[in-house]
């Protein structure tokens, strides 16, 4: 049986109970009311569209915070399942969540989703064992990575050789290594007006030359 196939117990959306683990409608559920997580929804819905929802979220039945079925876990999964039902009506996936209920208090809400954030946050990454299995899939639609993040990777554990980069780049000092670059703030019409002047010259040099020789005489 596949993971979108587990069954779930069901329990009345009033009377959920402690430990229990039921399907409830998206807009039966609240988000955390202090939620400093910011979540890609798109990535999630990525994952979502290719695998369902392969784990609950976790939500407060609310006996001691006074605000019933609140997301502690799971936030952006809400979000994601909420946005799929509105641009797939159709599917059956998205008109329930798996939800897993607890009753916490305040103080221990709050830790809950400070922590569920946090251990995400925290710890490294191999990059070679990444890269092991994302190359070991037929596709990574899915993972939450893009053909952009492996290449990126992939380079990143490959970086090119010196002689490399000076078959790329050049080798040794050149001229317009040499140059001091300056920068500046400029008012509208003061840029506009450099703009109309820098046209007629080859490049910024000689266009700043030309400019401050006319400013001397004047």
């Amino acid at each position: 049986m596949s993971s979108v196939d587990t069954p779930f117990d069901t329990v009345p959306p009033a009377d959920p109970r402690v430990g229990t683990t039921s399907a409830m409608r998206p807009d039966e559920l609240h988000t955390f009311h202090k939620n400093a997580r910011r979540g890609d929804i798109d990535v999630i819905m990525g994952s979502l569209k290719a695998h369902s929802q392969y784990r609950p979220i976790v939500v407060n039945i609310g006996t001691y915070t006074g605000r019933p079925n609140e997301v502690l876990a799971g936030n952006h999964t809400l979000m994601a399942i909420r946005k799929l039902a509105e641009l797939h009506p159709t599917d059956p996936r998205w008109n329930t969540v798996k939800v897993h209920w607890g009753d916490w208090d305040e103080h221990t809400c709050t830790k809950i989703v400070l922590a569920d954030n946090r251990t995400a946050e925290v710890g490294g990454t191999d990059f070679a064992q990444l890269k092991e299995l994302l190359s070991s899939l037929p596709d990574i639609a899915g993972t939450g990575y893009t053909d952009v993040d492996f290449t990126a990777l992939s380079q990143s554990l490959n970086p090119p050789g010196l002689d490399d980069l000076a078959k790329e780049y050049g080798d040794g000092v050149t001229k317009d290594d040499l140059l001091e670059r300056v920068g500046l703030k400029l008012e509208p019409e003061t840029a506009a007006a450099w703009k109309l002047h820098r046209a007629k010259f080859g490049d910024d040099s000689a266009a700043m030359a030309a400019l401050l020789s006319e400013a001397s005489v004047s």
